[in-house]
């Protein structure tokens, strides 16, 4: 007991900012791999980061990685995941993106504008993981029987939580996904979708 205390007090003895960045530096340490680029990204607990053999994943400055329940209002079921799947996968995030618990994975390319706001338990994903033919559908041998389609996501998006963004949909910059939503289909700019799959609910002046 007397120990912890000691390690208590010392950790206190050090001023909060000098703590915050040892911690991201920690973290930022332990998620490093190459292909990744992380420029001036804050993590708040510990991502899952995933790379493919000459794939990359890059984030923007200022951007929020959040992991840890305590961090985010919703709380998070998972750590954020953030994995590529093919030799060539991309997944570009911009600035200043906030990302709670989400799961981004991709085969070819996954885009992120700036601003955008990633609710706790979203799925945004390039493919569709598995054949649809029922032949070998179970056991993939080849990534060339997987239908695939880039994602993009514009700037200053805000996707609920739960929502999910299947592969080839474009959402236009300002909109907004509901909760629960499922995204099959392109999203004009400054629009609201709910539903699944969704439709237009609203716009946004």
């Amino acid at each position: 007991m007397k120990e912890q205390r000691s390690f208590k007090l010392i950790i206190r003895s050090f001023p909060l900012g000098f703590i915050k960045a040892a911690y991201n530096f920690f973290v930022r340490f332990s998620v490093s791999a190459p292909g990744y680029v992380d420029q001036g990204v804050v993590y708040r607990g510990i991502p899952l980061i995933s790379l493919y053999e000459n794939s990359s994943i890059k984030i923007g400055e200022r951007s929020v990685i959040i992991s840890a329940s305590k961090y985010t209002a919703l709380g998070v079921r998972q750590k954020t995941l953030l994995r590529t799947l093919a030799p060539g996968a991309v997944i570009n995030i911009g600035e200043d993106v906030g990302i709670s618990g989400a799961v981004i994975c991709a085969m070819v390319s996954v885009s992120i504008g700036d601003r955008c706001l990633i609710g706790s338990g979203v799925k945004i994903f390039d493919n569709d993981f598995h054949p649809v033919k029922i032949t070998n559908r179970r056991y993939l041998t080849d990534i060339k029987d997987i239908n695939k389609l880039a994602v993009t996501i514009e700037d200053d998006v805000f996707l609920g939580t739960d929502a999910i963004i299947c592969k080839g949909v474009r959402i236009g910059s300002g909109s907004v996904v509901a909760a629960g939503s499922v995204v099959v289909n392109d999203v004009p700019p400054r629009c609201i979708v709910g539903g699944n799959p969704s439709k237009i609910i609203g716009t946004i002046c």
